[in-house]
């Protein structure tokens, strides 16, 4: 993959001279637009070519080591809460194992081996669990799907991939998108899948627009966009899923091959490749390539692992080119305060005003904003409380409904109210779920009970999705059967009219992450998910906690930290890690804990 260093110093020689005459000639180098292999490998050895004033700044610090050096990773969004699991690669030979970097504490563990050795396959993380796809030795055919489990550190077979055993991947609404692959003896490919975990099916999508290996994807915004690769490493495509078509965007300045990729704030960091150090950022809404930033990684890479916790950026392991690496880097990214005056826009699928429906609705909100972000999305539904947007909620009342809806941007902005009016008849399908206290403190538990009705005799299966690492226990619930692995139950014939209820307790353990943690769940028949559980979904965990511990003594409430708590109350922000804000209720028990330390 690597270019022979003889020629490459050569080709650089005569690239170097060329420069020195454009910065003669032309009294701004940076407007020059360098296009093509010759001039890429010269952006990426001279500094400070192409710094864009609107370009974040990326400060880099040398984190814990990676216990194992190893280059060729299995590479996607491999990071579930502070954990980032970096599986599989090449040192000497294909490896098995997988190790696991917490970034608060900045120490490394390992997690049980993958199934079967293997380099360059697609990690991601979907719902608290990761899917391993390929990087086995399959060339072409079947390749192996596994899923894993952080709770109980296992892997479960899933259904196989037939495609190659390197494909780039991304996840967007819950389903993983893979693209690309191949090798020497089979050659690169077009291909393009989808593959739900929920029903663990694959679906053919539309092919990839070219035959590329070592590629990169990321999801933004609703869609997956492709870069990088050892074929016109330049390009940058983009897929909708809703139209399932692809559109070429803005090229890079540089072909590179084997780029690291995450998604920061909307935008798309690409680390290394090439053996290089150059940062580069795309932004997907204005669809312009910035770079390479004033800010590159340290040590140079490719075939690296990265990741994207808390709005850092890691990059773990790689080549730099033969040697592998254990290095593990953390870039904190600040972006640009740009005055903004425009508010955000938000848009509402899965109701249009005066419509009518005969069961439940899922209702989406989606909010953009291309100056400062968006900073929350806030919805009501039928005049009740207001709600902070975080997946999509449904709507279930029979009658007369309405939504109403809007969005605040990090500048202050606020959206005016949208509201949009509909209907819905006797649902066939009702489902509610009550969480006793949906705020815990570390240790502590609480109930969640779950009510169905039908309006059709069938049989039904409820699965509920908690939070991974919580303790789980079944209180009482009327199922003909209960699957304790996926925590699924099953009801072999459910009358109209009557409702089934499931009681369960979840426990948060001592050690999480505190913050915001939702629960999912679904409905399924014999055709599938039919509809999503609703009602409350979210819990959070000691706010108290997070206050406590950002002074000088973690352990008991300073002044300074009743002074945040209270600014962020009177500017309804959001703790980092939570989705609300603290309640006015928890700020007076908060001001009586201090009053009493």
């Amino acid at each position: 993959m690597f270019s022979n260093k003889n020629s490459k110093d050569h080709t650089l020689g005569i690239a170097i001279v060329f420069l020195l005459i454009i910065l003669f000639l032309v009294p701004s180098a940076s407007a020059v637009k360098i296009t093509n292999d010759l001039f890429g490998e010269l952006v990426n050895t001279v500094d400070k070519l192409n710094v864009d004033p609107e370009s974040p700044t990326i400060n880099w610090t040398a984190k814990a080591s990676m216990p194992t050096s190893r280059s060729d990773l299995y590479r996607g969004t491999m990071a579930i809460g502070d954990n980032i699991y970096v599986a599989g690669g090449w040192n000497k030979g294909s490896l098995d194992l997988v190790e696991v970097y917490n970034v608060s504490e900045d120490k490394w563990d390992t997690a049980a081996p993958l199934p079967s050795p293997g380099i360059d396959g697609a990690i991601q993380a979907v719902n608290g669990k990761l899917y391993i796809i390929g990087g086995n030795t399959n060339v072409g055919g079947d390749v192996d799907v596994w899923e894993y489990d952080p709770v109980t550190n296992n892997y479960t077979k899933k259904a196989s991939f037939r495609g190659e055993y390197d494909p780039t991947t991304a996840v967007l609404d819950g389903k993983i998108y893979a693209f690309g692959g191949g090798n020497a003896q089979s050659g690169e490919k077009k291909v393009a899948q989808m593959y739900d975990p929920m029903n663990d099916t694959w679906t053919p999508i539309a092919s990839h627009p070219l035959s590329r290996q070592y590629l990169t994807a990321e999801a933004v915004n609703g869609k997956i966009y492709t870069f990088g690769g050892n074929r016109k490493g330049n390009l940058t495509h983009e897929y909708d899923p809703i139209t399932d078509n692809w559109t070429e965007k803005s090229s890079m300045h540089v072909m590179i091959d084997s780029p690291n990729s995450v998604v920061v704030n909307g935008k798309i960091f690409l680390a290394g490749g090439d053996n290089s150090k150059a940062v580069w950022m795309y932004d997907p809404l204005e669809d312009v390539w910035h770079g390479p930033l004033d800010y590159e990684i340290p040590t140079p890479r490719a075939l690296a692992a990265t990741a994207q916790v808390n709005g850092k950026i890691y990059v773990i392991g790689g080549c730099c080119p033969e040697v592998n690496s254990n290095a593990n880097e953390e870039g904190t990214i600040e972006f640009p305060v740009a005055l903004d005056t425009i508010p955000p826009l938000t848009s509402i699928s899965g109701v249009t005003e005066n419509s009518s429906y005969n069961n439940s609705v899922i209702v989406t909100l989606n909010a953009t904003d291309n100056e400062s972000g968006v900073n929350e999305t806030l919805f009501i539904v039928n005049g009740g409380l207001t709600f902070t947007y975080t997946v999509p909620f449904v709507v279930n009342s029979s009658g007369r409904n309405n939504v109403t809806y809007w969005s605040t941007d990090k500048a202050g902005n606020i959206e005016p109210q949208k509201i949009v009016n509909f209907t819905i008849g006797i649902p066939l399908l009702n489902t509610i779920r009550e969480i006793e206290k949906e705020s815990l403190l570390l240790g502590e538990s609480t109930n969640i009970t779950i009510r169905i009705t039908s309006n059709l005799i069938q049989a039904l299966a409820l699965q509920e999705f908690i939070p991974a690492g919580w303790n789980f226990t079944i209180i009482s619930d009327d199922a003909d059967d209960f699957n304790d692995k996926s925590h699924e139950w099953v009801w072999l014939n459910v009358t109209p009219g009557i409702t089934i209820t499931v009681i369960y307790s979840i426990t948060a353990p001592p050690g999480a992450s505190l913050g915001t943690y939702y629960i999912n769940g679904t409905i399924s028949n014999s055709s599938g998910v039919i509809a999503i559980v609703g009602e409350d979904n979210m819990i959070t965990l000691d706010i108290f906690e997070y206050y406590r511990r950002l002074g000088s003594y973690p352990d008991k409430l300073e002044t300074i930290d009743l002074l945040k708590a209270i600014d962020d109350w009177g500017s309804m922000t959001a703790p980092v890690g939570f989705a609300r804000t603290v309640t006015y209720i928890e700020l007076n028990a908060l001001i009586n804990e201090w009053a009493t330390t």
